[in-house]
């Protein structure tokens, strides 16, 4: 079971946007203070693989968690340290 698990609608959100303000709630910061996505994936990639394929599911580590972006709307996150 993932640590946090927030949604977003693919046709209105970008998972990009959600997963870094559900990250700068989880660690209680601003989300501006956060190491930029960019350095662990492109987002401009994430939202738009995620966001047209319904299937995909993206795993990569961002920000101490690992993270589980799928295209069904949901975002996992999963602490690794």
């Amino acid at each position: 079971m993932s640590e946090l698990e927030t949604h977003f609608d693919p046709a209105v959100d970008l998972p990009s946007d959600v997963l870094v303000r559900a990250i700068a709630v989880a660690e209680n910061v601003d989300p501006t203070s956060l190491t930029p996505l960019a350095y662990s994936v492109d987002p401009d990639a994430l939202d738009a693989v995620v966001c047209r394929d319904r299937g995909t599911t993206v795993r990569f580590p961002y920000e101490g968690y690992r993270v589980v972006v799928s295209a069904s709307g949901t975002i996992e996150l999963f602490a690794t340290d």
